[in-house]
C-alpha cells in the first residue's frame, strides 16, 4: 500500500518539475525570437537547445562509463557521441555526406 503512494507521489512530483521546465522554456523563447525572422530564429535557437542537452548527455554516459572504468565503451562512446555532436552543430554536412553517397551508389 505505501509503494503506490510513493510511486503517484513521485508522480506528482516529476510532473511538478516537467511543468516548470516546460514553462520556464516557454519564457525564454520570445527573448531569442526576432518579429522579422521569427521561425529562422527559433530554428537556431531549438537546434543550439538540443546541441547543449546532446552535450550534457554525452558527458553523463561518459563520466558513468568513467566510474564504472568501463574504457573501451568509453572510447566507443565519445567517438559516436563527437560524431552525432558535429552533425547537430552542422547538420548541412550530413546532407553533403548523403549528396556522396548517393553520387556512388548510382554510378
Amino acid at each position: 500500500m505505501e509503494k503506490n503512494t510513493l510511486n503517484k507521489k513521485n508522480k506528482s512530483i516529476l510532473g511538478r518539475i516537467e511543468m516548470v521546465l516546460l514553462m520556464l522554456t516557454a519564457t525564454t523563447i520570445p527573448v531569442f525570437a526576432d518579429i522579422s525572422n521569427v521561425g529562422q530564429n527559433l530554428g537556431g535557437w531549438g537546434m543550439e537547445q538540443i546541441w547543449w542537452f546532446a552535450l550534457c548527455v554525452v558527458a553523463f554516459v561518459v563520466l558513468k562509463f568513467i566510474v564504472k572504468k568501463a574504457w573501451t565503451p568509453c572510447i566507443v562512446f565519445v567517438l559516436i557521441g563527437g560524431a552525432a555532436l558535429f552533425l547537430i552543430k552542422y547538420p548541412d554536412k550530413l546532407s553533403a555526406i548523403g549528396e556522396v553517397i548517393y553520387r556512388i551508389a548510382t554510378k
